[in-house]
Parts: structure tokens; sequence; C-alpha cells
């Protein structure tokens, strides 16, 4: 009998091959009805993360758009918000990125890095008519009136095509990259320099709505009305139950500014600006337990008011503190505005060099004490 020779098992296995590769094999052009509908449930993961990451990229384009026009007028305690123009600016964003992206190559950046495209009947790419119609009832798959887009996840889950409402109505499909017809040369290009010149937008647009946030000031009203500061939005009131003028602090650093005031009542009659320059730097170190840096006060300007200015250092339980006081007012009343940095340091350093290392937290604190202006205009001692 002849011998046979044992095979091993790895000798009788076998790689898959996809049924698209089988129907080319055939000779066969399926189209995208029949490939989608052999695709599993699992697809609609590579559809949910495509979705995220083109909203990510669509959200900071809306912020830089945004902030920069709503912020200047939320601040102003009269706002009332139009929303014609945020209507608009966001129907221009949303629909404009997708719309635009499908209709060039059939797939947004999210689509791109999911592997993952949006083709007619025939796996080509849409064109401008299939994407407008698909996109514009995107807008309504994401209302509330369809329960902000779980109406598209079930009809994805549920149907064999694998569409939502506006693959329905627009005859489209979402393959995966593989199983599409591959778009031009021309096509590709364009859509790659699409996605770049996007990319870039979206990271400018956030650099843009970082910096609005970081640098529009807020303004600050003093309790009596009179006058105000303006500081940047990281700040914000410290102390709601302060009972002086205004207290306010950085939300991100331990940078702080209290105002308080006199008039003749409580000074027990009137008094020079000089006078009550000398009632502060008496007083103040006393009630907060640091000491005058031993230098005298300077007179300075402060937006057209007359005023002094001296300085105060503390430390204590391992924290140093450095102040500089502003003591400024009108015929009516004085205010003086103090405003200081309060740090670990561990060091036995001087103060001196307390105050060169942070120099420019105290410069910071000078600008925004340099606002203090009355909300009535220029008045006069």
């Amino acid at each position: 009998m002849e011998h046979i020779p044992e095979r091993s098992e790895k000798e009788f296995a076998f790689t898959p091959v996809e049924f698209t590769e089988r129907w080319k094999a055939a000779g066969e052009d399926p189209d995208a009805e029949s490939i989608v509908s052999r695709y599993s449930e699992s697809v609609y993961l590579r559809r949910l993360g495509a979705y995220l990451i083109d909203y990510l990229i669509v959200g900071m384009l809306l912020a830089g758009a945004m902030f920069p026009m709503i912020l200047p007028e939320a601040m102003q305690d009269d706002w009332a918000p139009n929303p014609l123009p945020i209507m608009g600016v966001s129907f221009a964003i949303l629909f404009g990125y997708f719309a635009i992206l499908e209709s060039i190559g059939g797939f947004t950046i999210g689509k791109w890095v999911l592997r993952i495209r949006v083709v007619r009947q025939d796996r080509s790419v849409p064109g401008v008519g299939k994407t407008l119609l698909r996109n514009l009832i995107k807008l309504l798959e994401l209302s509330l009136f369809m329960l902000c887009g779980i109406v598209s996840t079930i009809l994805i889950l549920v149907t064999r095509k694998k569409q939502r409402l506006g693959d329905m109505a627009a005859g489209t499909f979402v393959l995966k990259v593989k199983d599409a017809r591959q778009p031009s040369r021309g096509r590709l290009v364009m859509t790659y320099i699409s996605f770049v010149a996007i990319t870039a937008a979206a990271v400018i647009m956030l650099v843009i709505c970082i910096g609005t946030i970081v640098k529009e000031p807020s303004h600050y009203k003093t309790a009596d009305g009179q006058y105000e500061l303006q500081a940047p939005m990281t700040w914000s009131a410290a102390a709601d139950d302060y009972e002086g003028e205004l207290f306010i602090s950085n939300l991100l650093s331990d940078e702080l500014v209290l105002i308080g005031s006199d008039d003749e009542y409580t000074l027990d009659g009137w008094v020079t600006l000089e006078e009550y320059n000398d009632i502060i730097a008496d007083w103040l170190p006393n009630a907060l337990e640091v000491e005058l840096d031993g230098t005298a006060s300077e007179k300075i300007s402060l937006n057209g008011l007359p005023a002094y200015r001296f300085t105060m250092n503390g430390y204590g339980d391992g924290e140093r503190q450095a102040y500089n006081v502003t003591v400024t007012g009108d015929q009516n009343k004085y205010y003086f505005i103090v405003s200081w940095i309060s740090k670990t340091d561990q060091t036995n350093g001087s103060i001196g060099d307390f105050r060169t290392r942070w120099q420019g937290k105290l410069d910071h604190l000078d600008e925004i004490v340099g606002t203090f202006k009355s909300v009535r205009g220029v008045v006069s001692l």
C-alpha cells in the first residue's frame, strides 16, 4: 500500500477571502447595497467614531467663530443674544463641513481616519446633490424631534442597508474604503488639501477661542456702583459675603484684589488724600498682620485721579505674600486697593528675591489696578 505522508494542520489552514474579492475574482461588480447588507452592526462603531472626530473639529471651528462675536456683548449687563447670527454661523460651519467634504471625496476627516466612505449605489462618490440632501436631513435627525440622533442610530443598526433617513432620501450608503470605488486623483488631491486647510483652521480657531477667554476682560463694579475694575475672565468674585467695595481673585493663580472705602462719616470728618493714605498705611499692616517695606509712599496718577502707592510684605505658615496698595478717591469717597500674591515659599531668601521671582504676577496685578476708573467718567477731588 502506498504510503500517504502526514500533513500538518498548518497545511490545511486557509485565509478567508472577503466577499468583495470573491465577486471581483468571479468578474462581478457588486453594488453598494449588496456589500453593505453583508456588514455586521460593528460598522456603526466606525460611523460613531467618525462623528466624534468630526464634531470635535466642528466644535473647534464654531468656538473660534462664536466667542469673539459673542463674548464682548455677553459681558454687558443688558446683553440679549441675537439668535440669527448664531444660527447662521452654526449652520454654515456644520452643514458646509460635511456637505463639501463628502461631495469631493466621499469622506470627512473622521471618516478618513476610520476608513469609511459615503457612496452612491454604484460605489462612487455621491456628488453635490446627494450630499446636500443627505446633510440637510441630518440637521433634522439631530433635532429634539428625532431625539438628537437616537432615531438615526436605531435605523442604522436595524435596517439591512445600514441607512439613516438622510441616506434613504439621497440614495447613499456608507462603505468601508476598501469596498468603495477609488475617487479620481483630482478628487483625492482636493480632499487632502481640504483636510489640511480645515485642520489648520480648527487649530487657529481654538487658539482664538482660548485667547478670547483669557484676554476678554470682565467688568467688576464697586459695591457703591461708582467705580469699576477690569480683569480677565479667569477672575471671579472671591467672597460673596465681603462687606467692602470689591474682592476678586484669579481662579488659576494665587492673585487677589480687594477694595475698601471710607467717607467723611467713617473717618469722623474729611481729611486730605495724603492724610488718608497715612491712615491706611498705619492701619492696614496691623489688620493683615504684615509689615510695610519701609519705603515712603509714592505719589502717582490713576486714570486722572491723584493716588498714592506703597508696598507691604507678609510671611507665615510657609506662605509668603507681596502686597501693593493704592490709595485714591474723589470728593465724595476715598478708596484703598490692595493687590497681592500668596505663594508657598520654603526658601530663606529675602523678600526682594521673592518679589523679583514673581515680578510678572505683580506687574499683572498692577495692570488690573490700573483699570480702576469711575463709571461716570473723569472726576476730581
